[in-house]
C-alpha cells in the first residue's frame, strides 16, 4: 500500500511534483526519499473534495520553484499532464516556444535512449548544493536544484572517455542563458583510483550528456 505524505504548503520555494496517478505508487516511492531529506515538495494528493481542481494545480504550478516531471508511457498518454493551449508556442512575446523546443528535444533523447526500460543509477546526491547526479540509460543526468548558486568545475566520478552534451536546459533555443558552449568535448580526468568529470552546473538547470564511442 502506497503510503503518501502531505505536500508541502507555504510562501517557501518548492518543487511541483507532475505525474499520472496511474504510476502513484513508483512515483511516491521516488519522491519520498526527496522529501526526507527536507526538500519541499507539493503533488495533487489531498486536494480537498468539491475544490476546483484545475485551478488549485494551475496556482501551485504557477507559484512552484520547479518542476519534477515523471515522464512515462501512462504520462504521455494523459491530457492532465500534457493538455495544453498549443498556440502560445507560436506568440514570440512568451517563453513558451523555448518551453516547448525542449520538451520536444526531451523526448526525443529519452526515445533514442531507451530510458524508460533502463533503471537510474545514483552517482550523487548532494544535499547542501542541491546536485543530483545520475546515469541511466547510457547517458549522465546532472541536475542543479539550487535557486541561487551555480558551481563551477564541479566534479564526479564517471567511467574515463570524452563526454558530449545532448541536452542543456539553460541552451538559448529553450530560453535559457547559454552559460555553457554545448559545442565543447568534456574530458574525464584521472584521479585516484578512477576518473573524473568536471562540468559548470548554473543554477536550476539540468545536463544531459553522452559518452563518446
Amino acid at each position: 500500500m502506497t503510503e503518501f505524505f502531505k505536500p508541502y504548503e507555504g510562501t517557501k520555494p518548492y518543487i511541483f511534483v507532475s505525474y499520472s496517478h496511474r504510476d502513484s505508487a513508483a512515483v511516491i516511492n521516488t519522491i519520498r526519499p526527496i522529501h526526507d531529506r527536507r526538500y519541499r515538495l507539493w503533488y495533487d494528493e489531498g486536494i480537498p473534495a468539491g475544490s476546483d481542481w484545475p485551478r488549485n494545480i494551475a496556482v501551485h504550478m504557477r507559484d512552484c520553484r520547479m518542476v519534477l516531471f515523471f515522464l512515462s508511457r501512462t504520462a504521455l498518454a494523459s491530457p492532465n499532464c500534457l493538455s495544453g493551449q498549443w498556440s502560445l508556442v507560436d506568440n514570440p512575446d512568451l517563453r513558451y516556444r523555448g518551453l516547448w523546443e525542449f520538451e520536444k528535444k526531451m523526448l526525443a533523447v529519452a526515445r533514442e535512449a531507451s530510458l524508460l526500460a533502463a533503471p537510474p543509477k545514483c552517482l550523487r546526491c548532494d544535499e547542501e548544493k542541491k546536485i543530483l547526479l545520475l546515469v541511466r540509460g547510457g547517458l549522465v543526468f546532472a541536475f542543479n536544484f539550487n535557486p541561487e548558486q551555480s558551481f563551477d568545475r564541479y566534479g564526479f566520478a564517471v567511467d574515463p572517455g570524452e563526454y558530449e552534451t545532448v541536452l542543456d536546459s539553460d541552451a538559448a533555443r529553450y530560453g535559457g542563458f547559454a552559460r555553457n558552449d554545448d559545442a565543447v568535448t568534456h574530458f574525464t580526468v584521472p584521479e585516484g583510483e578512477g576518473d573524473t568529470l568536471y562540468l559548470y552546473l548554473p543554477s536550476r538547470t539540468v545536463q544531459v550528456l553522452r559518452k563518446k564511442s
